[in-house]
């Protein structure tokens, strides 16, 4: 699979039974760690905000290479393809794309969590 935009629908919003198996199956760990992770991305999200704003792309860079990281850790692979998709646009200082895409990256983590709490 690419990390293509449009292949986006053939992508697992959360994959939760890699997510246990990352997690050697232990439940309570998963659950403790996902809600951490949500911390993270939702604090990042904001930062990333705040950086695309100021065209600071180091910031921009550090805020979705986190979320990246953050969605590979818990089997978000759509929320890894779009940061990562944008984590690029940042390195060629293309920051009007990646505010286009804003929204994208922030529905796309509401979907997540959405689905997260319907497997509680």
């Amino acid at each position: 699979m690419t990390d293509n935009h449009n292949d986006r629908k053939d992508l697992n919003i959360f994959d939760r039974e890699d997510a246990l198996t990352r997690f050697m199956g232990d439940e309570q760990l998963l659950e403790t760690l996902l809600d951490g992770y949500i911390v993270e991305i939702e604090s990042q999200i904001g930062s990333l905000y705040d950086a695309l704003k100021e065209e600071n792309a180091k910031s921009s860079a550090i805020a979705l290479h986190t979320i990246k990281g953050c969605a590979a850790n818990m089997s978000a692979e759509e929320l890894r393809v779009t940061s990562k998709r944008l984590e690029g646009k940042v390195k060629e200082n293309k920051f009007s794309e990646v505010m286009d895409s804003f929204e994208e990256l922030e529905d796309t983590f509401t979907r997540l969590k959405q689905v997260i709490r319907q497997h509680s």
